[in-house]
């Protein structure tokens, strides 16, 4: 699978392109109605934005990748490690409402064809998964706690165990977060990292090559993994930053999402 930044109509998104049986994005902050801080394309219903806006920003990004919005499912992200297994009851859940989202979940596995697993992201590590044989597919918000506990490795486990996928089938594309370059954190999250995975080393992290290197520790094959070279942070007009908000004195900004669905 290649990663590759595509246009259908006045949107822009990340995609990983190889398979005609999973479609693996994350989309990009053009071509919304969103105002102020989440311009345009705000998917997060979680932020201050008008509930209206997002729902038609959804539906937006749900028609130009070919399905409609009452397939898609969305979690109450907590940046925590609980899984939830998706299947038809759960078509449309959070989708138009958070009130109905999946609950203190940030990952999410299906075997349901055209059921579209979204999470949201303004920094955090976009995880999403994909076995050809059995058809699985999956996505995970990896922030720094979820990241700390493992929550990328967590999703290849629930994969064996719940779908009997072979570790060396899996392919997991790693999208756009906050680099190294931009993440700077105080000495008691770098303590943390330092004691689990070894020094860090200066004053920023690395998530991006922290989750890489947790996938291959988990036995996936380095090949396997395709990972984003943006940085969330750098990349304003592509994707939102929460850290870049916060810098320029914004109480809140909207949210880019990624997409993982079996065709």
């Amino acid at each position: 699978m290649n990663l590759a930044l595509r246009r259908r109509g006045e949107l822009v998104f990340l995609e990983a392109s190889g398979s005609n049986e999973v479609l693996l994005c994350v989309s990009t902050r053009g071509g919304g109605v969103s105002h102020g801080p989440f311009a345009s394309l705000n998917l997060g219903l979680h932020v201050q934005d008008c509930a209206k806006s997002v729902v038609d920003n959804r539906r937006r990004l749900a028609q130009a990748l070919g399905f409609p919005l009452a397939r898609m499912v969305c979690a109450q992200q907590v940046h925590g490690t609980k899984i939830a297994i998706v299947g038809e009851d759960e078509a449309g859940r959070g989708a138009f409402s958070i009130d109905d989202a999946l609950c203190g979940v940030d990952g999410m596995l299906t075997m349901e064809r055209n059921l579209a697993l979204t999470c949201f992201y303004a920094d955090c590590v976009p995880l999403l998964y994909y076995c050809q044989d059995p058809a699985v597919c999956g996505v995970a918000h990896g922030g720094w706690r979820g990241t700390l506990g493992g929550i990328s490795s967590l999703m290849i486990q629930q994969m064996r165990r719940v779908f009997g996928c072979r570790v060396e089938a899996i392919t997991v594309v790693i999208g756009p977060a906050i680099g190294p370059c931009c993440y700077e954190v105080g000495e008691e999250v770098r303590s943390l990292f330092a004691e689990r995975f070894c020094p860090t080393g200066g004053r920023t992290l690395d998530l991006v090559e922290i989750n890489r290197r947790i996938l291959i520790d988990a036995g996936l094959p380095e090949g396997n993994i395709i990972v984003s070279n943006f940085c969330t942070k750098c990349n304003e007009q592509l994707f939102y930053s929460y850290r870049r908000a916060a810098n320029s004195g914004l109480p809140s900004c909207g949210r880019h999402g990624a997409i993982a669905m079996l065709l």
